[in-house]
């Protein structure tokens, strides 16, 4: 799948679940990491942009007071673009590993409750609307009410990716956002709950 249409379709799942989801059904896996990644993408271009202005910000105070001088503020600038640069690498790479992680635990979940799709199928379908709650994710309040939109849309997802009826599905996330937070106390992590999509 092209990089334009992984956009188009990471869209669609977000505004038109329900008809994407039985598309996205038959999706391959590696047109769900491109979605992931163009998500994660996009996240990080934004928190690299907000960081280096913060940074800038800070930078051009530092200039003004005569002790600290121009050294401390070079230091700054280049630990800041390393910092935003290191985003595109980072967020990607962890993005992509709690994707794999999150959709093993649904599609565990899923499985134990008769769901009869293939994991591959449901991770590959599952990333698009990921993708674009990834790339919303560092908006305040938003996030929040996105969170709230993702169980619906994970609702939406497992019915045609897992072959599963609407009480089946309900079920299953139901049972996953409580294996997500037996998780978070087990590791005494605020991560975990955090990561969860």
């Amino acid at each position: 799948m092209k990089l334009s249409k992984v956009f188009d379709e990471c869209i669609a799942s977000f505004a038109k679940p329900r008809e994407t989801a039985k598309r996205l059904a038959k999706a391959e896996f590696a047109d769900g990491v491109k979605a992931v990644i163009l998500g994660s993408l996009v996240a990080a271009a934004i928190l690299a942009l907000l960081s280096l202005t913060v940074i800038s910000f800070f930078s051009s105070a530092i200039l003004g007071m005569p002790l600290i001088g121009a050294g401390a503020n070079q230091f700054l600038l280049m630990f800041g673009g390393l910092a935003a640069l290191g985003l595109f690498i980072v967020m990607p790479v962890m993005t992509i590993i709690l994707w794999v992680i999150y959709t093993l635990i649904v599609w565990v979940v899923a499985k134990i409750l008769g769901g009869k799709g293939e994991y591959s199928t449901f991770a590959a379908a599952w990333a698009f609307p990921t993708a674009v709650l990834i790339a919303l994710s560092w908006v305040p309040v938003v996030n929040l009410i996105l969170l709230i939109y993702a169980i619906y849309l994970l609702y939406v997802f497992l019915q045609p990716t897992m072959k599963m009826d609407s009480d089946k599905a309900a079920l299953t996330v139901i049972l996953t956002i409580i294996v997500w937070i037996v998780l978070a106390v087990i590791t005494g992590s605020g991560f975990v709950i955090g990561a969860m999509p």
